[in-house]
């Protein structure tokens, strides 16, 4: 089976099961091993690990981080311990269910990692075989970065970084009418607005009609 690690290659092995056996009888022991190995990197931090189910009960992860001391020893370290997947071993409750282990489900964040191995648990007799499949590695997600209050303020004031400045001030300046001309064209609108309210008469001015139909005579453009 292979693997993707964010573009980086992985190569996810086969699940080594575990067997127990003695002069007459060779029976399972309900565990399984799936050894990760990296390609093309040396280490990575490890975000969350996406699988299929194969009725699996319980998972652990185990990774070895890079040691911050060469003369320290790389070891396993439990990174995911027993998390259950099959809320009853013995039925078929979610046996072929897609899951996520992410890093809220993590004891530790586990960083330049160099290798992975995942746990298989299967306590009951009723399966003849588990596993997992369609196993996928992902680092941690990366969240943008918020705009710094400078960067906002230069994307609101992009004009005052203009290249040109005089020419930019010149074009602001060309678009907005001088304060004088505004204020004579709204008092020219005011007094035309009284005037047409002085002049209002207050008589109705009836039909044009003359005993219930209408005058010819009466009718005048003038």
């Amino acid at each position: 089976m292979n693997g993707k690690i964010a573009g980086i290659n992985c190569v996810v092995k086969k699940p080594l099961e575990i067997r127990v056996s003695d002069q007459k009888d060779n029976f399972s022991s309900g565990v399984a091993v799936v050894d990760i190995a990296l390609q093309s990197v040396q280490t990575f931090d490890l975000g969350n690990i996406t699988f299929k189910n194969n009725y699996t009960a319980f998972i652990t992860v185990k990774v070895k981080c890079k040691p911050q001391d060469e003369k320290e020893e790389t070891r396993w370290r439990d990174c995911v311990r027993q998390l259950r997947l099959m809320p009853d071993p013995h039925t078929e409750t979610a046996s072929q269910a897609y899951f996520t282990v992410s890093k809220s489900e993590m004891l530790f964040e586990p960083t330049e990692v160099i290798a992975v191995r995942l746990v298989l648990q299967q306590p009951s007799p009723v399966w003849a075989h588990f596993g997992i499949e369609e196993v996928a590695i992902f680092p941690p997600e990366i969240k943008p970065e918020r705009l710094t209050s400078v960067t906002t303020w230069l994307l609101e004031n992009q004009h005052l970084t203009d290249s040109n400045p005089r020419q930019t001030s010149k074009k602001h300046s060309e678009s907005t009418p001088p304060v004088d001309k505004i204020t004579a064209g709204l008092q020219h609108l005011w007094a035309l607005t009284e005037t047409m309210r002085a002049n209002q008469t207050q008589v109705s001015l009836g039909r044009y009609d003359v005993d219930g139909s209408y005058e010819i005579n009466l009718l005048s453009y003038t």
